[in-house]
Order: C-alpha cells, then sequence, then structure tokens
C-alpha cells in the first residue's frame, strides 16, 4: 500500500498517475488535485514587456523606463529587482 504525502492531507484528489521510469524499474506518482484561487492584488501602475530577439534571446522593458539584457544564469533575479525597483 501506498501511503498519500503528507502535503495532501484533506484536499480533493482528481486523479492520480503512475509513470514508469527506467524500463519500469521505478514508478513516479503525480498526484492531481483541487484547490483554491488566490486573488492577487497587482499594481497596475508597473507593467513589463519582453522582446523575443534574434541576436539576444529576450530584452525587457517597463513603462518606468528601465530595459536590460538579461545574463541568463541570474535572470530570475534580475526581474525581481527590476520590478520591485522605484524609479
Amino acid at each position: 500500500m501506498i501511503k498519500d504525502p503528507d502535503n495532501l492531507e484533506g484536499k480533493k484528489i482528481k486523479e492520480v498517475r503512475i509513470l514508469p521510469k527506467h524500463s519500469a524499474r521505478f514508478f513516479e506518482i503525480q498526484y492531481i488535485y483541487e484547490c483554491t484561487e488566490t486573488q492577487i492584488d497587482l499594481d497596475q501602475t508597473h507593467a513589463l514587456t519582453i522582446d523575443l530577439g534574434v541576436n539576444n534571446l529576450s530584452t525587457y522593458f517597463t513603462n518606468k523606463g528601465n530595459s536590460f539584457i538579461p545574463y541568463y544564469k541570474n535572470y530570475h533575479l534580475f526581474l525581481i529587482i527590476l520590478m520591485f525597483s522605484t524609479k
């Protein structure tokens, strides 16, 4: 018998997927469950656009006048700094 993970306690499980791995020597179990949507209050005065390019994979622009081409090893850090900067 396979025990359900503790983080699924109290959640309504809709689907269980059993996926064979490594020629069916191991199995991965995926649980699909319902969750409630959370309303997030967004600041409508901030916007970020992404321009997909040919020479650069992407360039980012904000409505505050900032733009940058990320170094992709740390691009998540750049996005966080850019969105929370107050210029």
